[in-house]
């Protein structure tokens, strides 16, 4: 199963509750008669979704057997999950956060600068976040920085601009 958002917070007081989309397709919840929820303690659970619709860049669902904002605090941090094979298909250049994740970072003469850890959301554009040995660092997700992703072999091709990499991995990226 891949993460298509968190719930962040009760929404009213009838239980409803806010859903922060992980993905570029939240409208794709909006259709779901169900969803699947993997609680802070427990397992993962099958929740029946009422009603569903966006409020600014969330979700709002209201849930069966929700019915308090206590009921509805209960779900808060819970992770809503899908089945892979439910995904949106993707574009050319469009990558699931789940498969970036773990994939090595490369220069183009293949010195190594760390593995993906999670990936950061910005308005303007992705940003990975990258962990060496000695540091943590971000890169943004644009195609004078990133040359190449290989998920299949979980390599990711980098080319950090000046400033970009910490003076640790300075040299190895020249």
């Amino acid at each position: 199963m891949m993460p298509l958002g968190t719930i962040v917070s009760p929404f009213g007081r009838r239980g409803e509750v806010k859903l922060w989309p992980d993905t570029d397709y939240p409208e794709q919840m909006l259709k779901r008669p169900t969803i699947a929820l993997r609680l802070a303690k427990g397992p993962v659970s099958q929740w029946k979704v009422q009603q569903a619709r966006m409020h600014k860049r969330c979700v709002v669902l209201k849930l069966e057997g929700i019915d308090s904002i206590d009921d509805a605090e209960r779900l808060r941090s819970a992770v809503a999950l899908q089945d892979v094979g439910d995904a949106a298909p993707l574009g050319e250049d469009e990558y699931y956060i789940h498969d970036l994740v773990g994939c090595e970072v490369l220069t183009p003469g293949g010195a190594p600068l760390g593995t993906v850890t999670g990936v950061l959301r910005t308005p303007a554009n992705d940003v990975y976040v990258i962990r060496s040995q000695e540091t943590e660092w971000l890169l943004p997700a644009i195609r004078q920085a990133v040359r190449n992703v290989d998920i299949a072999g979980k390599r990711i091709t980098a080319t950090p601009m000046p400033g970009i990499l910490p003076e640790s991995l300075a040299d190895a990226a020249h």
